[in-house]
């Protein structure tokens, strides 16, 4: 008995787990029965069997495996050329790329921003002299139009005199039945039968006078400017 606790306690710390955990459950039996197989089975330097896992664990002191020395100086060249090409790396092209994206860039805000500026420049100019002018253009255009009213009022008043008086010229050469004079000439000379002379036409009384039209007054609608 001495001799399995002092092999119990030479056991590894993942024994010792081991036997804690199947301790928890409750089986006292179980958990002896799995001591003493520990503390009865050899060790090995290579690992060794837990009895509640079945699964081979190894120990700290086990040696890493250990490939070919060719395969080891392959993978470690490899390494140093990754690692130089991440130090090494040349991005000139890909900088002159963004130089040249960048000047484009700058390029075209200085065009906007000259735009910009003549529109600033365009609009001050319109609002504080083309505005002003087209106003004074304006009120300047409302006086010519009232002047052209005016006038076309003052046409039709003369078309309506010419008109009245056209009328009664009309109307007195129907009362005096006037001819030229060159065929009053022509018809004096001549001989004309007695029978064909017409009944003379009776003579106006000398107090019918024929009515002068109302005629406008220029110095009504014009005023008149002395001459220099």
């Amino acid at each position: 008995m001495d001799q399995r606790f002092d092999r119990g306690a030479v056991l590894s710390p993942l024994e010792e787990s081991s036997a804690e955990v199947s301790r928890d459950s409750g089986v006292v039996s179980q958990s002896a029965s799995s001591l003493s197989m520990l503390s009865e089975a050899p060790s090995s330097g290579s690992g060794s069997h837990s009895p509640s896992f079945g699964l081979p664990v190894p120990t700290l002191d086990a040696p890493a495996p250990q490939g070919a020395p060719g395969q080891d100086e392959e993978r470690l060249r490899r390494t140093a050329s990754s690692y130089s090409a991440y130090v090494c790396a040349n991005a000139s092209e890909e900088i002159l790329c963004l130089e040249k994206s960048l000047e484009g860039m700058l390029t075209r805000v200085d065009e906007f921003v000259g735009m910009l500026d003549m529109i600033r420049s365009d609009t001050s100019q319109i609002v504080n002299i083309t505005l002003p002018e087209i106003h004074r253009k304006s009120e300047d255009m409302r006086k010519i139009y009232r002047k052209i009213d005016k006038l076309e009022a003052f046409v039709k008043m003369v078309a309506a005199n010419v008109n009245a008086m056209e009328e009664q010229v009309t109307q007195a050469e129907g009362e005096v039945r006037t001819l030229p004079g060159a065929l009053k000439k022509i018809f004096r000379t001549m001989s004309v039968p007695g029978f064909l002379n017409k009944p003379g036409s009776p003579k106006r009384s000398p107090e019918q006078h024929p009515e002068l039209p109302a005629v406008f007054r220029t110095d009504d609608y014009f005023i008149s400017r002395p001459q220099q």
